[in-house]
């Protein structure tokens, strides 16, 4: 597209052309254009110097004059429009309306029109870079000059100086003309508006912006300006001022809003939102946008998308209500063992759902989720899944069984069932302990050892001795289902425990014989070792709950016995820590 400048400086005033359509001359035109080749063709034929063309819908493409034809040669777009012709020193004309096809050609001839009496004329102007205007055509300053005959107006301008503006009878009575013009000084201009950060503007050179109180003030020569003052989302406001000398010179502009209003109601209401692609955020109730045309896009992962056009004009308020609709797949899911439990987590790690063994789970929302499954005596499992829109995700698991070969042990937890040594004295008893109120989780523990005591015919003494020493190695106690969040997970697992329990015990004491009755009474040296270690199902490494509960010291005993016969039957008991009451019973051979 060919833009005009005229500025004109050897003629104050503006010559015409005249304008003709030319017939062809026989000689062939070829539009060899490889950018453009299917532009029409436009020749202009002129003697004058330096012409410029311009379309009324920007359809020229490219021009060029050629120096061999005497022509200039015009590629236009082909489409309906009217074309201009410019020069320096003349009067822009209409060359003609056309609505070309490909590869037209048209031809003109351009001239000048004849007739205008003018005058050459000598300005002199101080200082020597002032600007004069006659009739409001731009004019040279200190060199002879065309000016036509007759009244003309005079316009000096300079920044800094006072403007001289007056009308001039142009006569051969005088050719010669001087201008001094009078300097000035800057005064002081203050600029009022009702917003902060407006721009402000002076004859299209910005100044700068307005302060938080909606002022700016600057220093301005005496003289005329154009001040426009715009904003963002404002109508811009242009004026025209004239700072005097030592005047006022306080001009207030006030910008009105240029905006329309749109307001959003979403489901899910954490959607995003989109204008013309650009994110916005939904802190206001309304949003604000100058009037126009917006492509409104609302998206959120899982769902499909919205889009809507909306018109926005000046105060318009647009209420856009929107209800995006699920992308929803389907999950089959299969396992072994068949009852194992599943939790299913969305991506933000919150529950989605939880279930039991084979099932088939439509209409869930499209996403990527993790699965955790579990199963007692089974190694748990941790698997990602992706829900696709429309289509079916099929899981199949099967989990490691941590104890193939044995089966599951009983449900309830049982007590330690502790056992004690005793004696019964002139007798030598082998004792079978069943020790009972020891704290702790153990399978069955027994003692096994001997006692002798030697009694006169009322006293006498005795010793004993007595060792345990049971293990139990990964043998189920029961299902546990802890309901809370242990650990960050849900989970259903199975106490395996590892336990060792052994115990030494070695003692002496007093014997009371009368009748077929014995009374003991003494101390032993007891050491007692528990040690257990409990893991879960599904977790690789064991977690230890309890271990190594030790005891060494010295108990107190306490025990009758009845014999007859060569039998001897016997019970005693001793205080066990922590706290508790063992009991013996004790059967052997008196000798």
């Amino acid at each position: 597209m060919f833009f005009i400048i005229t500025s004109f400086a050897l003629s104050a005033q503006l010559k015409e052309f005249h304008i003709t359509e030319r017939d062809a001359d026989g000689t062939s035109v070829v539009q060899a254009s490889a950018e453009y080749p299917d532009n029409a063709m436009v020749l202009v034929y002129s003697n004058l110097p330096i012409l410029d063309f311009r379309s009324s819908v920007g359809g020229i493409n490219q021009q060029r004059y050629n120096q061999r034809a005497n022509r200039y040669e015009i590629l236009v777009s082909p489409q309906r429009q009217i074309l201009f012709v410019a020069a320096r020193g003349f009067i822009e004309q209409r060359v003609d309306l056309i609505n070309p096809s490909p590869k037209d050609v048209f031809r003109y001839m351009v001239e000048e029109r004849k007739g205008q009496d003018e005058l050459s004329v000598f300005f002199t102007v101080s200082p020597n870079d002032a600007k004069l205007f006659i009739d409001n055509i731009p004019t040279d300053i200190n060199q002879t000059v065309s000016v036509p005959i007759g009244t003309v107006n005079i316009r000096l301008e300079r920044e800094g100086y006072r403007s001289i503006d007056e009308s001039l009878v142009i006569s051969t009575e005088q050719v010669n003309y001087v201008y001094n013009m009078r300097q000035v000084t800057l005064e002081p201009v203050r600029i009022r508006t009702n917003i902060d950060r407006a721009r402000v503007e002076i004859d299209d050179n910005e100044k700068g912006s307005t302060d938080a109180a909606g002022g700016f003030d600057l220093f301005l020569f005496p003289g005329v300006y154009t001040i426009r003052m715009s904003r963002r989302n404002y109508l811009p406001k242009v004026q025209t001022v004239y700072v005097e000398e030592e005047g006022d010179n306080l001009f207030r502009f006030d910008l009105e809003k240029n905006v329309g209003y749109i307001n959003f109601d979403l489901e899910p209401r954490d959607a995003e939102v989109f204008i013309n692609r650009e994110k916005v955020a939904l802190i206001d109730e309304f949003i604000e946008r100058p009037p126009g045309t917006y492509m409104i896009e609302v998206r959120k992962e899982g769902f499909s998308s919205f889009a809507k056009t909306v018109e926005l004009d000046r105060d318009q308020r647009e209420s856009v209500q929107v209800e995006l609709v699920p992308q929803l797949g389907t999950l089959l899911f299969r396992c072994s063992p068949s009852d194992a439990a599943v939790v299913m987590r969305n991506s933000q790690g919150d529950i989605y759902m939880r279930w039991r063994g084979i099932r088939a789970h439509r209409e869930v929302p499209v996403g990527t989720y993790v699965l955790e499954i579990s199963a007692p005596q089974y190694r748990g499992l941790r698997k990602s899944i992706t829900i696709s829109e429309g289509e079916t995700a099929e899981v199949d698991v099967s989990l490691v069984n941590l104890n193939p070969s044995k089966n599951r042990a009983e449900s309830e937890l049982k007590k330690i069932e502790e056992s004690s040594n005793n004696v019964n004295n002139s007798i030598l008893m082998a004792t079978f302990m069943p020790r009972i109120g020891h704290s702790g989780i153990s399978l069955k523990n027994s003692s096994f050892g001997l006692h002798y005591n030697n009694v006169g015919e009322r006293w006498g003494g005795y010793f004993e001795f007595a060792s345990s020493f049971n293990r139990a190695n990964n043998e189920s106690l029961g299902d546990f289902y802890f309901p809370g969040d242990f650990n960050s997970l849900d989970f259903i697992g199975v106490f395996l425990p590892d336990v060792k329990i052994q115990s030494y015990e070695v003692g002496f004491g007093a014997a009371y014989r009368t009748g077929h009755f014995t009374f003991l009474g003494g101390l032993s040296y007891f050491s007692y070792q528990y040690f257990q270690r409990m893991s879960l199902g599904f977790i690789e490494d064991p977690w230890v709950l309890i271990s190594d509960r030790t005891f060494r010291g010295v108990i107190p005993k306490a025990g009758i016995s009845i014999q007859s016969n060569g039998i001897a039957l016997g019970y005693s008991v001793g205080l066990y820590p922590p706290n508790n009451f063992g009991s013996v019973f004790m059967m052997g051979i008196s000798f």
